[in-house]
Parts: structure tokens; C-alpha cells; sequence
């Protein structure tokens, strides 16, 4: 449980980094502070068994939150984003949130403060940059 508030936390410290220049800009398009969105909103799923189709969160959901993420134009990297952030909710709900998937050790707060969807422990994510190094060479 303790693992699980320090990722939540970390996902909201993220988001206020982020979000904290655009606050002093007003939103200029998309719906406004305030404003009802008209009729059912229908984003595009990009990972999961919905993938690639258009999905009603409000019927699926109901009052339960949900997080969107708004891009122009989808990307490779924010694709493999947002299942890495799927990922990690999942391991937070089965409880193996925190630790390594190669060697089974806690990984470090300072780790998982500063990366949320880190799933190698520092020890194990140098050996794998090495060995990745030396294939390369």
C-alpha cells in the first residue's frame, strides 16, 4: 500500500512539473474550464483489448475516474508510454509494484520517485546499459 501512494504521488508531482507553465497560458482550444462536453466523448483507445477503436469512458466508467491522455497526432513514444503506465497500474493492483523484474529486489524510492514505470533496480538496469553497449559495439 505504501509502494502505491508513492507512485500515485509521483504520477501527481509529474503531472504539476507539467502542468505548471501551461497554467499561466490559457487554453485556447478543446472544451474549457466550465464547459459541458457535448454528448458522449468518444477518444481513441491506443493500447488495450480496444485498441484502435473509439470508446465511451463514460459508459464504461460511470463517475469513476479516469485518465486521458490528449495527443495531435499519436506517436510511437507515447504509445509505448502509455502501456508502460499500464503496466505499472497493473503490478500496483496485483501488489508487485516496486520491485525488480530480474532479480526480485525492492527498488530504490529515489528510483521509482524519479521514474514511476521503472521496473529494474538500479544494480539491474546498469548490468542490462552494458550489455546493451556491448552488443552495439
Amino acid at each position: 500500500m505504501k509502494m502505491h501512494r508513492i507512485a500515485v504521488a509521483g504520477f501527481l508531482a509529474l503531472g504539476l512539473v507539467v502542468s505548471a507553465p501551461l497554467a499561466a497560458d490559457k487554453l485556447t482550444s478543446g472544451p474549457q474550464p466550465g464547459n459541458k462536453v457535448p454528448g458522449p466523448f468518444h477518444p481513441l483507445n491506443v493500447t488495450g483489448e480496444k485498441a484502435g477503436e473509439k470508446h465511451c469512458l463514460y459508459c464504461q466508467n460511470g463517475t469513476n475516474p479516469v485518465a486521458m491522455i490528449f495527443a495531435r497526432q499519436p506517436s510511437q513514444a507515447l504509445t509505448k508510454l502509455i502501456k508502460k503506465i499500464d503496466e505499472t497500474i497493473a503490478k500496483i493492483d496485483v501488489g508487485e509494484y516496486g520491485y525488480c523484474d530480474s532479480c526480485g529486489v525492492e527498488i530504490g524510492l529515489k528510483r521509482l520517485e524519479a521514474r514511476p514505470t521503472a521496473t529494474l533496480c538500479i544494480d539491474c538496469k546498469t548490468l542490462d546499459e552494458l550489455r546493451e553497449r556491448q552488443v552495439a559495439k
